[in-house]
């Protein structure tokens, strides 16, 4: 037959339970839990309170908190690493699917679309002024003079996003 526990050492759980509870394998679990201090033994083994393990359990891989953001592959065991970039190929497809993922490709071309459209109406912008508003040659240039430095500043800008991409920076 069975004891009754206290409601205090009910409240403490052993590797096995743990285990149980989250759906994890003994062996990760008690791996999780190594650098963290039981809060009491039981029949020789250790237990711990659910605010000690959780941590340890589902928090980052690294020794990082919950909530601290991305787990870093690199800190991560081998096998753990395994399993976190093959999640991430799956997830990658899957956005990919729904069309939540869109192609580098379809993204340079889009862009280059609208920046060719935007470059043709700087082009022509000087010339449908001139004539809508019959500005004078000096108006004009300018004009001109206003469009070059945009295009100029716009060029520049894009210049420093390419550089900031991390696939530019790989291919170069």
């Amino acid at each position: 037959m069975s004891s009754v526990a206290s409601i205090s050492e009910a409240s403490l759980y052993s590797i096995s339970r743990l285990a149980r509870e989250t759906g994890l394998a003994r062996d990760t679990v008690r791996k999780r839990l190594a650098s963290v201090q039981p809060s009491a033994t039981r029949k020789g083994h250790p237990v711990y309170t659910l605010g000690d393990a959780c941590p340890a359990l589902f928090g980052a891989q690294g020794g990082g908190e919950p909530g601290d953001g991305p787990a870093d592959p690199d800190q991560m065991d081998p096998s753990d690493r395994d399993r976190w970039y093959a999640s991430e190929i799956r997830r990658l497809d899957y956005e990919s699917k729904v069309g939540q993922l869109i192609p580098h490709e379809d993204v340079a071309r889009t862009f280059a679309a609208a920046f060719k459209r935007v470059s043709s109406a700087l082009d022509t912008l000087t010339d449908v002024v001139e004539r809508e508003a019959g500005l004078s040659g000096h108006q004009v240039a300018e004009v001109q003079r206003v469009v070059d430095g945009i295009r100029s500043d716009l060029y520049a800008q894009l210049g420093d996003e390419e550089a900031d991409d991390p696939e530019e920076a790989v291919g170069e």
